[in-house]
């Protein structure tokens, strides 16, 4: 066996990545899908009700489940809760799909936790920062190996066909142009690499006056804002809020008031605007 070096291997494992493909639409596989009778389905029916109980009886192992939904006369929504039932009960399967189909009727309906959608408004946020390695989550001097390995892993956790079946209102937008920074920030240190041979540096601070003014301006708007929301004027505080975390995207507090302040607004009486 030829020994190779942990880089060597890395390379191997890693390769030059794509950006994953789109999968088919979970909910287009289910309704492609053909459900099968199971031997329970024989002895535990009793309890069915009607409607359920004539659904599962035009399931012959043959019909898809649109074409089941055509000559039972039921509307998607309801097919989607009765045949999730049933095959949660173990009554049926679906063969080889039975596991894209469970996830995504395991997911069907489910609103997304305040965890998820608090991890994925951050993610959009890290992803207005300009420098690549940034929003890639690297630290500068990051090999080849970890760039791609990191742009992989956040790839596919924030892809949209993860959330198959998920309501994800504003969330979906913002999944949408997450996957699109990162599929930029990767495709820019990839240029970068084409035409130098090098890594690119992430910006150093140079202590510049210029910069030490942008830094006090932040400052001054996160201390407006802070007022601002103390005197429940949010449309003002949410505006100094978002200014401040534009100067500096990195800081944590400035972050932190902006997504506290958004909330207050989404959950505020209709009619008030940012």
């Amino acid at each position: 066996m030829v020994d190779k070096t942990k880089t060597e291997l890395e390379e191997l494992l890693y390769g030059e990545m794509l950006p994953p493909k789109p999968g088919p639409n979970p909910e287009e596989v289910f309704l492609k899908s053909i459900p099968r009778l199971r031997e329970a389905a024989a002895d535990d029916t009793n309890d069915l009700d009607p409607r359920s109980g004539f659904l599962l009886s035009r399931i012959d192992g043959k019909k898809t489940v649109t074409e089941i939904m055509v000559v039972a006369g039921t509307g998607r929504r309801e097919v989607l809760q009765r045949i999730g039932d049933l095959f949660t009960r173990g009554l049926v399967d679906f063969g080889e799909d039975s596991l894209s189909v469970g996830a995504f009727l395991n997911n069907y309906g489910r609103v997304l936790s305040e965890t998820e959608k608090e991890e994925i408004r951050l993610t959009w946020l890290r992803m207005a920062q300009k420098d690549p390695l940034d929003r890639l989550g690297l630290k500068p001097g990051s090999r080849e190996p970890a760039i791609r390995q990191a742009y992989w892993e956040l790839s596919r956790k924030f892809h949209p066909d993860r959330y198959g079946g998920i309501e994800l209102g504003e969330c979906r937008v913002l999944l949408q142009e997450i996957n699109s920074r990162i599929t930029e920030a990767y495709e820019e240190l990839k240029s970068h690499r084409t035409r130098t041979g090098e890594k690119p540096k992430a910006k150093s601070p140079t202590g510049s006056a210029e910069e030490e003014g942008k830094a006090n301006a932040a400052e001054e708007l996160f201390l407006e804002s802070q007022k601002a929301l103390k005197a429940g004027n949010l449309k003002a505080a949410f505006s100094q809020a978002k200014l401040a975390l534009s100067i500096n995207p990195r800081n944590p507090k400035y972050r932190d008031l902006f997504l506290r302040i958004e909330t207050l607004l989404h959950l505020a009486a209709p009619g008030t605007k940012t």
